[in-house]
């Protein structure tokens, strides 16, 4: 199978370039189909991890979610305590950004391990 290929001006010359197999080429509606977007390759998207929290509060509170879901998943252990913490949302910004010291911080004030779930 060929691969589309596409014009590159350059200094008065014109070069006939492959379009790189990785991407995909959707025409804009242009004549000819001189004007081309190419989309992103989905090969360099990351997958959602899914991040296992535990309540050392409670034995047996233990729940496997995605990042949006660590926010009201820790507030809802602290809602059957009565509390509540704006360092929930500051824990699932950080577990979210990757940054582990302040998560592994924030966790230890509201007794909660977070992990990265294998």
């Amino acid at each position: 199978m060929k691969s589309a290929a596409y014009l590159v001006a350059l200094s008065n010359r014109i070069f006939t370039m492959p379009v790189p197999p990785s991407r995909s080429v959707v025409d804009d509606g242009t004549p000819f189909g001189r004007n081309r977007l190419y989309q992103k390759p989905s090969w360099g998207t990351r997958p959602n991890p899914v991040y296992q929290l535990t309540d050392r509060l409670h034995d047996g509170h233990v729940a496997r979610v995605s990042g949006r879901e660590i926010a009201p998943t820790v507030s809802s252990w602290l809602a059957e305590l009565g509390a509540r913490s704006p360092l929930v949302d500051e824990l699932a910004r950080a577990v979210q950004d990757r940054d582990w010291p302040a998560a592994y911080a924030i966790g230890e004030t509201l007794s909660v391990d977070v992990s990265i779930a294998s």
